[in-house]
């Protein structure tokens, strides 16, 4: 298997935590316009806008919904996503390298895979035996013809 192979199978495995971060951020930013959005309803006055203009509490609310549907979009996607590689990682054979690809990408470790010594670490085995089974884990894992493993 070439070096490409590995890296492309790398990169289809990663897209769980990828998904994770962005879910993060999206909160973070969700959190903020909240904030922001009840910091300015409290110092509005109960004076109607002018000229059938949204009030800014109207535009925070609306803000608001945006950023939620988006969130929701997120976790939906990513919640596809790690269906998509736990059915492709369930498809090896070796129950070790099914646990290395786990704990690695689907578990990880602030949103960016798990070092493989933590991994280790988890599995009771050394680090030099969980690089081992993940580079056989990489080589034998089948990725989806279509980049896609279950229908959705």
């Amino acid at each position: 298997m070439t070096e490409y192979g590995l890296k492309e199978k790398k990169d289809w495995l990663s897209r769980y935590q990828e998904s994770l971060r962005k879910e993060k951020r999206l909160k973070e930013t969700l959190r903020e316009v909240r904030s922001r959005a009840e910091s300015t309803a409290q110092a509005l006055s109960g004076m109607p806008p002018a000229g059938g203009q949204r009030s800014k509490v109207e535009s925070g609310a609306i803000l608001l919904a945006a950023y939620t549907m988006q969130l929701n979009e997120q976790i939906v996607d990513g919640e596809v996503i790690r269906a998509e590689i736990e059915a492709a990682v369930g498809r090896l054979k070796d129950p070790l390298q099914r646990e290395v690809l786990f704990w690695r990408y689907i578990k990880g470790e602030d949103g960016r895979p798990m070092d493989l010594w933590k991994v280790g670490n988890k599995l009771y085995i050394s680090e030099r035996h969980a690089r081992r089974l993940f580079r056989q884990a990489l080589v034998n894992l089948e990725l989806p013809k279509d980049g896609r493993s279950c229908p959705v």
